[in-house]
């Protein structure tokens, strides 16, 4: 495979590419935000690429491209070395494959490519033609809730903590520690991000947040929707949020979804992958399997709620359901509340002998971590295989006892506790088993009468002076996007349309989100007066609930 780098003035820009024969048609495929051209190497393997211009720019300040003196990293910057780099090899006929942040960059190109031959017919790179002939977006930002780890960025910058975000937070906790053990795309990723200038990344990741994020003027589906240029959309369909499905229905985009991907179906399911690619490149008149726009609304994981069946023991038995609580797995905002959960109730009980009961006690993550210093645990769990996992990592504790059963029948007769608590959500998770998910109706989810039961009876037995803890998620589109990526990176399907007041899988998990006001309500209903409860926000996704007696 040759490789070239390019020399404009104090910048260079590295290149993959095949052998360039200017009469053929060429495919320029751009990476996104802190990756590099390796997420596209699965291309130069392809026998069809020989009748086809291959060329895979590293972006400046990316991969093995020089870092910028100046450190201008600006999109104007990037594009001005896209159309350098199409000059150089004397690109025709060229399908533009933007990934991610490069599928933004790749409709601002076709964009400025229109606007130039409006402004200026007669410029002589137009002699012949327009060179952009088509443009495959692959997980390009279409709304604000596709600029997932881009905001992350801008918050962290916001705060004064981008440093300690990207090589902590980012590259080394959630890349390293999450999705390399478990993905291809993530060992990919991270040795792309070992040569990414972390100033390129924060001013991109700016740029985007400022160009498309909640406060902008324009949305980066609008750009795309308008171009002219014979485009197709390309996603994952593990990856695509919700609201960018609907924009894609709504606005009758031609999509292609690859079943079973992440973000990075090129690597998830090269052979697919790579198959569409050339056939849009090829066939002008639209060989490749475009989706109707119907499809975002057909798609499994929005299949409407009443035709969804549940399974009464699928969510306590099923190994996608107990990887919910290995930490690879969280989302980073989930993470983040659960910290910020266990380190206040560290502070608060970490040193005191006090009795404690625990509501859906999983696999005794808590009773491990409090047993030395409590007087008493108690973890009532109904998983036959949770209490197994929670008795096996409690054996040594003799003040510890994990109870089997289900929260809401168990008998409490003599205990009484100085502290009662519901962690990781589990509040959310406690419901009636009900035959559909169309069961689950407004006036059901208004008046949870399984809930408050369960409430009220433990709440019966904590000590004058105690408290009862709950960590609920708010009811946020935030909340609801860390919902369904945790489901998805736990390998199962959320069936639940977006925008619904819980999230339920194909696995029978459950769980639903919280206003302020339906806490109160539920909580009066278990004998809880409103004066006595407290919001703790853990972050923006979720609160610690206390309820005092």
């Amino acid at each position: 495979m040759p490789e070239t780098y390019l020399s404009f003035g104090q910048n260079t820009l590295f290149c993959r590419h095949n052998t360039i024969d200017e009469s053929q048609p060429s495919i320029l495929l751009v990476h996104g935000l802190g990756d590099s051209g390796l997420s596209f190497g699965g291309i130069f393997k392809d026998k069809r690429q020989d009748k086809i211009n291959i060329v895979v720019p590293d972006l400046l300040g990316y991969g093995r491209s020089s870092h910028s003196p100046a450190r201008n990293y600006s999109f104007d910057v990037h594009l001005d070395s896209l159309w350098k780099v199409i000059d150089h090899f004397r690109l025709k006929d060229i399908t533009f494959v933007g990934h991610s942040m490069g599928g933004d960059l790749g409709a601002l190109l076709c964009q400025q490519e229109v606007d130039l031959e409006k402004l200026q017919p007669q410029e002589p790179s137009l002699a012949r033609g327009r060179r952009i002939k088509s443009f495959l977006n692959v997980e390009g930002n279409l709304t604000e809730k596709d600029l997932f780890i881009s905001g992350e960025a801008v918050q962290a910058y916001q705060e004064g903590r981008f440093e300690e975000w990207f090589a902590w937070d980012f590259v080394y906790r959630r890349v390293y520690g999450e999705w390399c053990p478990r993905w291809l795309f993530g060992r990919l990723y991270l040795a792309s991000l070992q040569f990414c200038d972390p100033a390129a990344f924060l001013q991109n990741a700016i740029e985007l947040y400022r160009r498309y994020g909640p406060e902008a003027i324009q949305r980066a589906g609008n750009v795309y929707r308008e171009l002219s240029i014979r485009k197709l959309f390309l996603f994952g369909q593990k990856s695509l949020h919700g609201k960018s499905r609907e924009f894609a229905s709504r606005e009758g985009l031609h999509v292609y979804e690859v079943v079973g991907s992440h973000h990075w179906p090129m690597i998830d399911c090269a052979e697919e992958f790579y198959d569409v690619v050339f056939r849009f490149c090829r066939d002008e008149k639209g060989g490749v399997k475009l989706a109707t726009s119907t499809s975002c609304e057909d798609d499994a994981t929005s299949r409407r709620v009443a035709a969804v069946k549940v399974g009464p023991t699928a969510e306590y038995d099923d190994p996608s359901v107990r990887a919910t609580l290995e930490a690879s797995n969280i989302p980073w905002l989930i993470r983040k509340a659960r910290e910020a959960q266990d380190d206040l109730l560290w502070k608060l009980y970490g040193s005191r002998a006090v009795r404690i009961a625990d509501i859906g006690c999983g696999n005794g993550y808590h009773a491990a971590m409090f047993a030395a210093r409590c007087s008493l645990y108690h973890g009532y769990e109904r998983s036959s295989k949770m209490v197994e996992a929670a008795r096996v990592s409690c054996a040594g504790f003799d003040n510890v006892t994990i109870i089997k059963g289900d929260a809401h029948d168990v008998k409490l007769e003599s205990e009484r506790y100085d502290v009662i608590w519901s962690l990781y959500f589990t509040a959310g998770n406690l419901r009636e088993i009900r035959e559909t998910l169309s069961d689950y109706d407004d006036a059901y989810l208004k008046e949870n009468t399984y809930f408050i039961e369960i409430i009220r009876r433990f709440f019966a037995v904590l000590e004058e002076g105690g408290s009862l803890f709950l960590t609920v998620y708010k009811d946020t589109p935030q909340a609801e996007e860390a919902q369904r990526s945790f489901y998805w990176r736990t390998d199962q399907i959320v069936l639940t349309d977006v925008g619904s007041r819980f999230v339920a899988t194909d696995k029978g998990f459950w769980s639903m989100r919280w206003t302020r006001e339906g806490i109160l309500d539920h909580l009066e209903k278990a004998n809880v007066p409103r004066a006595n409860v407290t919001f703790i926000d853990l972050n923006e996704i979720a609160w610690l609930v206390e309820a005092r007696r």
